[in-house]
C-alpha cells in the first residue's frame, strides 16, 4: 500500500521542522538536567513497555512527559521529548535499525508535533484558569488532534472512509487516561521538592500501566463482543459460498425498494435466475466442484451488473438481481440487464482444470405491474424463469399471467402424480419394431402412459420431466420394467414366439447405485431370461464421469440385458463413446428420419449412422417411419430394424397378441 501522498508528505515536513527544534532545544542547553531525564526517562519507559489496545489507541502514559516538558520548559523541550518519543518507538518495532522507513517516521514525528502546538496553544489561552482546568484542556486538545490526524492519514492511504461511530468509539477510549493523567500531572506540578517530583513520576508510571491493564482488558472484550456480533450477522444475511446477499437480506432489501418505488412512483425489477443442467455438474464432478461453479457465476454477476443492483443467492442454483429506482420509460433496464448475464455467463468456466459451459434461465417481474410485494413478485419471477426453461434454457422471459396459468397446472400433475401409482393410473402400451431381413417383428417397446380421473390422458413429455425432479421416477420406472418384463413372460407361457422387450431408463435411476440389483430382482421375480430384454438410455446420460458410466454400462451387461442408445444425433453425439461404450444397438432419431425425402443433409445422416454403427458391431432401429418411401431408403441403406406408425401406432398387449399372432392381421399389413 503506498503511503505517500500530500496529506503525509506535509506531515513528514512537519517532522523535519519538530527535528529541527528539539536540535535547538539540545544545542542551546537551556535546560534542567533535573527534570529533563526522569522525564525523558518516563517516555522511554513507556514505548519499551507499550500496551496496544485492540483499537489502536494509547493511553497518556507518554502525553504526561510531553505536557510536563510545555509547562516545565516550553515547546523546544517538548519537541525534544516527542523526537525521543518517536525515535524509541521506531527502534523498537524496527530490526535492525538501518531498516527504519524514514518517511513513515517523520510523518508520525509531524502528527505528534501538530498535536503538541493545539497542547501549547490551550496552555497559552488557559493561563490565567485554575491548574487543573489547564491540564485537562491541554490533555484533551492533544489527544483530539492526535486522534484526528491519525484519521486522516489512514483515510488518505487507503481511501476508505472512516466511520464516526468509530472516531467516537477512540474518543471515548482515551477519556479516562485523561481523566486520571490530569489527576497526577496537577499533583506533580505543585510539588515543591524534587524528592516529591522523583515520586509522583513513579507513582504516575505505575498508576497509568495499570491503567492500561484494566481498560486494555475492557476494550478487548468490547471488541470480541462487536467481533462476534459481526460474524453473526454475517451468517444471518450472507451465503457462505459466494458471499452474496442470502434470502434474509434478499427479502429485506427488496421489501425496502418495493416501499421506497411506492413514495417515489416508481418501479422495481426483479430477476431470477437459474442454472440450467447445474445438477449434471454436481453429480459428475461432485459438491465441491458445484460450489467452486457457484463461486465464478456469483463473482461474474457482480462484475457484469451494476454495483448498486442487490445480487442474492436463494439456495441451490437460484440468483436473484433487484434493479431498483426504474422510471416508467426505463422498463428495459431488466432486459438489458438479462442479455448482459447471458452473454457474461456464455464464456466458458474452468472446473479442475477442465472447459464447464452453463447456461441460464432468467424469469423477470416488475413492480408493480407483475405483483406489490416481495412474494408476489418473487413467485412470479420464478414462474417466468421456469417459462424460459421450457424454451430451452439461455433465454429470459418476462412475466405473463399466462405464466401462472401454468404453474397452477403443473402443481396439480405434481400432486395427482405422487398417488397415481397408488391409484393404479398408469399403463402401458407397446409398439413393434420390424426387422427389415425377415420382415417380422423381433422387438417391441414399452411406453408409459399415464390417465388421471381428474385430468384424463396426460402426455409423457408432461409428467416424466415432473417425475425425474421429484424422483418419483424411480419407482415408476421400476414398475415399467416390471410390468414389461411379466407381459413378455406372459406372452411367451402362452406359446407366442419370444420377442425382445425395449424399456427406457430415466438419467435418475441410471444415477442410482441399486439399479442392477433391481434390474437382477425383477428378472428374477418374473422369471424373464435377461436377453430378452433391452434397457434404452440417451446420449445425455453419457455427460456423466466417463469412468462411472462404463462401470454402470458393464454392471448392467453383467445382469445379460442389452444395451441400446436411445435418440441418437439430438444430444451431445460423440463419436468417442460410441466405441468406448458397451452398446448393442442404435436408434436413430425420428426428426433425422421424418425428413429424410425433404432435405439430403438427413438422408446424409441417416446413411453414414448406418454405416458408423454397422463398424461397430451394433444393429440400428429407425424411429419415427410414417411412409413407404422411407421405408425403402432404410432397406437400402441396410437399415436392421424400423420402428413407427407406419408399422404400428403403441397398442395394449391385448392388441398386439391378437394382430400379430392370433389373427396376424399386423403380419399381413407388414407384408
Amino acid at each position: 500500500m503506498k503511503d505517500k501522498n500530500t496529506y503525509t508528505s506535509l506531515l513528514a515536513v512537519v517532522g523535519v521542522a519538530a527535528l529541527v527544534l528539539a536540535a535547538v532545544f539540545m544545542a542551546e542547553g537551556a535546560y534542567d538536567l533535573k527534570i529533563l531525564l526522569p522525564v525523558a526517562f518516563m517516555v522511554i519507559a513507556f514505548e519499551l513497555m507499550p500496551i496496544k489496545m485492540p483499537s489502536g489507541a494509547y493511553y497518556s502514559g507518554v502525553t504526561i512527559g510531553f505536557t510536563i516538558a510545555l509547562f516545565k520548559m516550553g515547546l523546544c523541550a517538548g519537541s525534544f521529548f516527542i523526537t525521543l518519543n518517536t525515535a524509541t518507538f521506531f527502534v523498537m518495532q524496527t530490526r535492525p535499525f538501518l531498516r527504519i522507513r524514514w518517511f513513515r517516521f517523520f510523518t508520525t514525528l509531524g502528527m505528534y508535533f501538530i498535536s503538541l502546538l493545539a497542547a501549547w496553544g490551550v496552555i497559552a489561552l488557559t493561563e490565567r484558569m485554575p491548574l487543573l482546568v489547564s491540564i485537562i484542556c491541554t490533555f484533551l486538545a492533544f489527544e483530539g488532534v492526535n486522534l484526528l490526524l491519525r484519521t486522516g492519514i489512514i483515510r488518505s492511504i487507503t481511501q476508505a472512509p472512516i466511520p464516526a461511530g468509530k472516531m467516537i468509539y477512540e474518543a471515548r477510549s482515551l477519556q479516562l487516561g485523561i481523566i486520571i493523567a490530569s489527576i497526577v500531572l496537577y499533583k506533580m506540578l505543585l510539588q515543591t521538592t524534587y524528592e516529591l517530583f522523583i515520586v509522583e513520576l513513579v507513582f504516575t508510571v505505575v498508576a497509568i500501566k495499570i491503567i492500561h491493564y484494566f481498560v486494555a482488558g475492557y476494550v478487548k472484550q468490547i471488541d470480541i463482543i462487536e467481533e462476534s456480533n459481526q460474524r453473526y450477522k454475517r451468517m444471518a444475511y450472507y451465503d457462505s459460498v459466494t458471499g452474496l446477499p442470502n434470502r434474509a437480506l434478499f427479502n429485506e432489501r427488496l421489501t425496502d425498494h418495493i416501499n421506497e418505488a411506492e413514495l417515489n412512483n416508481s418501479k422495481v425489477g426483479l430477476l431470477f435466475l437459474d442454472l440450467d443442467q447445474f445438477k449434471t455438474i454436481n453429480d459428475t464432478m461432485g459438491h465441491l466442484s458445484g460450489d467452486v461453479l457457484l463461486t465464478q457465476v456469483a463473482d461474474r454477476l457482480r462484475t457484469c451488473i451494476d454495483e448498486r443492483y442487490t445480487v442474492s443467492r436463494l439456495g441451490g442454483d437460484e440468483f436473484t438481481i433487484i434493479i431498483q429506482d426504474i422510471e416508467e420509460s426505463e422498463a428495459c433496464k431488466c432486459i438489458h440487464a438479462a442479455e448482459t448475464i447471458l452473454k457474461s455467463l456464455k464464456k466458458r468456466f474452468l472446473l479442475n482444470g477442465k472447459e464447464t459451459f452453463m447456461t441460464p434461465s432468467i424469469g423477470i417481474s416488475l413492480y408493480p405491474d407483475h405483483g406489490t410485494d416481495a412474494e408476489q413478485l418473487l413467485k412470479n419471477a420464478d414462474t417466468a424463469m421456469y417459462k424460459a426453461k421450457e424454451f430451452g434454457g439461455n433465454t429470459y422471459t418476462v412475466f405473463v399471467p399466462d405464466h401462472q396459468e401454468a404453474v397452477e397446472k403443473k402443481l396439480v400433475l405434481q400432486r395427482n402424480l405422487r398417488t397415481a401409482l397408488e391409484r393404479d393410473e398408469f399403463y402401458v402400451l407397446y409398439q413393434p419394431q420390424l426387422d427389415l431381413r425377415s420382415g417380422t417383428v423381433q422387438g417391441i417397446e414399452a411406453l408409459i402412459r399415464w390417465k388421471n380421473e381428474e385430468l384424463g390422458e396426460v402426455a409423457p413429455a408432461e409428467f416424466i420431466p415432473l417425475a425425474e425432479g421429484s424422483r418419483l421416477i424411480l419407482s415408476i420406472g421400476e414398475w415399467v420394467l416390471r410390468t414389461a418384463c411379466a407381459q413378455n413372460k406372459a406372452w411367451q407361457e402362452e406359446g407366442f414366439p419370444p420377442v425382445n422387450i425395449s424399456v427406457n431408463l430415466s438419467s435418475v435411476q441410471f444415477q442410482s447405485e441399486e439399479l442392477p440389483a433391481t434390474i437382477q430382482r425383477i428378472l428374477r421375480e418374473t422369471a424373464l431370461d435377461p436377453k430378452w430384454v433391452t434397457l434404452e438410455i440417451t446420449e445425455s446420460l453419457l455427460l456423466q464421469s466417463k469412468s462411472r458410466t462404463m462401470r454402470m454400462l458393464n454392471e448392467l451387461k453383467a445382469t445379460g440385458v442389452s444395451i441400446a442408445i436411445d435418440d441418437f444425433g439430438v444430444g451431445y453425439s460423440s463419436l468417442s463413446y460410441l466405441k468406448d461404450y458397451p452398446f448393442d444397438c442404435l436408434k436413430i432419431d425420428k426428426s433425422f428420419i421424418q425428413h429424410m425425402n425433404e432435405e439430403q443433409g438427413d438422408e446424409l445422416i441417416v446413411r453414414t449412422v448406418i454405416g458408423l454403427a454397422h463398424g461397430l458391431n451394433m444393429t440400428v432401429i429407425a424411429e419415427g417411419v410414417e411412409n413407404e418411401e422411407q421405408l425403402h431408403y432404410l432397406h437400402q441403406q441396410s437399415c436392421d430394424s424400423i420402428q413407427g406408425f407406419l408399422i404400428s401406432k403403441p397398442i395394449s398387449p391385448d392388441q398386439l397378441s391378437k394382430q400379430l399372432w392370433v389373427d396376424q392381421s399386423l403380419g399381413r399389413k407388414l407384408h
